[in-house]
């Protein structure tokens, strides 16, 4: 499947909903670090100043394709859960009271949420004021409906919908879908636990890498790896390779960092 490429004010949707605007300096940054990386990296393979500015132009640009658009989408998505998490895990405590209400659960909650997801529980409180079964419904449907990706949150917001209507409240049901949000956030969790050590192993790879160059570097002498390595054909030849091998095990790190599946819970 295409990965969807997103303008600058997607972008900028997704990173307002729970922090600052994008800056220059976001963008800067993170295009800086690829690109002094890259520049340094090729330069010791190569020892040639202009290929090491091409190959750190595309890692800049790569940086602003993909990374900045994967990070702001990554940070949105976990703020995201969080937020409905707590919610959970709150109203399902506050409602074990039997003198609480759904509309006094929700106001709770509501103080103590954050961005995007507070200004969808403000107009949910908004729109189920006074509001009939049907207004009610379609309040909740509206509100279910912003959080597809999580499915048991939607099962949560249909229960509370039932008690709501039907004005009591099924603790049993509510303990049982927050414990299955609960399963979910251990997995993801552990989910993000692994790509933080595939992390770690990919740059322990590039590092070694890095190492083992400067340590023929040292051995055969500045002068005498550059001219009977780094600037014959054969040298060029296989140090392309190797750079291309190690931009396709990047990319497809940077995809497996960017994948958040584990939030799309089907039942």
């Amino acid at each position: 499947m295409k990965r969807k490429t997103y303008t600058i004010d997607e972008l900028n949707a997704y990173k307002t909903a729970y922090d600052k605007p994008i800056v220059r300096q976001d963008i800067i940054t993170i295009m800086s670090k690829p690109f002094i990386f890259t520049f340094l990296f090729a330069y010791i393979v190569y020892f040639n100043w202009w290929i090491s500015l091409i190959y750190a132009g595309i890692a800049a640009f790569y940086a602003y394709r993909v990374l900045l658009p994967g990070q702001i989408k990554r940070v949105y998505v976990e703020k995201s859960f969080i937020e409905r998490h707590n919610m959970i895990n709150h109203i399902t405590q506050i409602l074990t009271n039997e003198e609480e209400t759904v509309l006094s659960a929700l106001a709770q909650v509501t103080d103590g949420a954050n961005g995007k997801f507070k200004e969808d529980l403000l107009k949910l409180r908004l729109q189920l004021s006074g509001a009939n079964d049907s207004q009610i419904l379609r309040a909740f449907k509206e509100f279910e409906d912003a959080y597809q990706e999580d499915k048991i949150f939607q099962m949560y917001v249909n229960q509370l919908t039932t008690t709501m209507i039907e004005g009591r409240t099924n603790v049993d049901t509510l303990k049982n879908l927050k414990s299955y949000h609960n399963t979910l956030k251990k997995m993801q969790d552990g989910f993000f636990a692994e790509k933080l050590h595939l992390h770690r192993k990919l740059m322990g790879m590039i590092q070694g890498g890095a190492i083992l160059i400067g340590a023929i570097i040292v051995g055969l002498g500045w002068q005498q790896f550059i001219d009977q390595y780094a600037h014959t054909l054969i040298g060029i030849v296989f140090s392309t390779v190797y750079m291309f091998a190690i931009g396709i095990a990047i990319h497809r790190h940077n995809l497996l960092m960017q994948d958040d599946k584990v939030m799309e819970v089907r039942v």
